[in-house]
C-alpha cells in the first residue's frame, strides 16, 4: 500500500513526514504545552440556565451537570469523562458516573459534557460535583500495564462546583 504523506508548510522551510504501512509501522509524537483539561463545571436548571441554587418547592426538580472539557489535540483525544456527587453530609450520590458528549466534534478544542439528575427527596444543603477527565495518553498508560494507577499516569484532570438546594445559607 502507498505510504501516507503529510506536508507541514513554516515560513523558510518545507517538512514531510511519511507515515508507514503495516509492514513499516510509523509513531509521531506531537508536544503540547497543553492538554486535556476541564474547564467548567456547571449545575443547569430544567430550562438549561446554570444556577447555584435550586428551590426545594418546585415541581420539576429536573437538574443537568454540565462539563466544559478542552484539549489540544480535539475532541477525539478526550478518552472519558465522569461525574461524582457528594450531599451535605459528604455521602457519595453519584459516583465516577460517565457523562454523555453533548457538543463538539473529533477536532473541537472545546467539547461538553452532561449527566441528568433530579433532586425530589433530597434534603437542603450545599452539593459538591466534580468531574473528572483523562486523554488517550493517560488512559493507555494506565491499561492495561497500570491497572492500579488511578491517576492515569498522572493525566486525570478534575474540577468541582457547588450548589444548594433549597436556597443559599444565610
Amino acid at each position: 500500500p502507498p505510504k501516507k504523506r503529510f506536508a507541514i508548510k513554516l515560513p523558510a522551510n518545507d517538512y514531510q513526514i511519511a507515515w508507514g504501512d503495516s509492514v513499516y509501522r510509523s509513531r509521531m509524537d506531537l508536544r503540547s504545552r497543553d492538554y486535556v483539561l476541564v474547564a467548567a463545571v456547571e449545575v443547569l436548571d430544567h430550562d438549561g440556565v446554570a444556577q447555584t441554587a435550586f428551590p426545594s418547592d418546585v415541581p420539576d426538580k429536573d437538574v443537568t451537570f454540565h462539563a466544559t472539557v478542552v484539549d489540544p489535540f480535539g475532541g477525539y483525544d478526550v478518552r472519558e469523562v465522569w461525574c461524582t456527587l457528594t450531599d451535605p453530609d459528604g455521602s457519595v450520590i453519584i459516583d465516577h458516573a460517565p457523562m454523555s458528549k453533548v457538543a463538539g466534534f473529533f477536532n473541537t478544542y472545546s467539547n461538553g459534557y452532561a449527566l441528568a439528575w433530579n433532586y425530589t427527596g433530597f434534603p437542603s444543603g450545599q452539593y459538591n460535583v466534580t468531574v473528572d477527565a483523562v486523554d488517550n495518553t493517560g488512559w493507555y498508560y494506565r491499561y492495561p500495564a497500570h491497572p492500579e494507577d488511578a491517576t492515569f499516569g498522572g493525566h486525570l484532570e478534575s474540577a468541582m462546583t457547588s450548589f444548594w438546594i433549597g436556597g443559599l445559607p444565610n
